[in-house]
């Protein structure tokens, strides 16, 4: 946490709000969400009924592809997580040359 920053429990608050809407405006639609990793994190453990903070820990690769679905009311599917397949095409970032 940053000063004067929130925790994570307060941000995982902000993300199931955000997520709660989300589901309340688009309920039976697909939704596509752009986000950062530790917003995936947060909807995990949302989603796993797991506490905000603790011994549970997620490493999600930039650009990665997670899918949740919600078959039904109050029960979550994660279908794909950190799924980085799509990347395997791109080559190795170079270095620059130091000569």
């Amino acid at each position: 946490m940053f000063p004067g920053g929130e925790t994570m429990a307060q941000f995982h608050a902000r993300i199931i709000a955000a997520f709660r809407e989300l589901e309340r405006d688009y309920r039976g639609q697909t939704v596509v969400v752009t986000c950062h990793g530790g917003t995936i994190d947060g909807l995990l453990r949302h989603c796993l009924q797991t506490p905000s903070t603790g011994r549970f820990e997620v490493f999600t690769k930039n650009c990665s592809i997670t899918e949740l679905v919600r078959p039904r009311e109050n029960i979550w599917r994660l279908l794909r997580y950190n799924d980085h397949a799509h990347l395997s095409q791109l080559a190795e970032p170079s270095t620059p040359s130091t000569n």
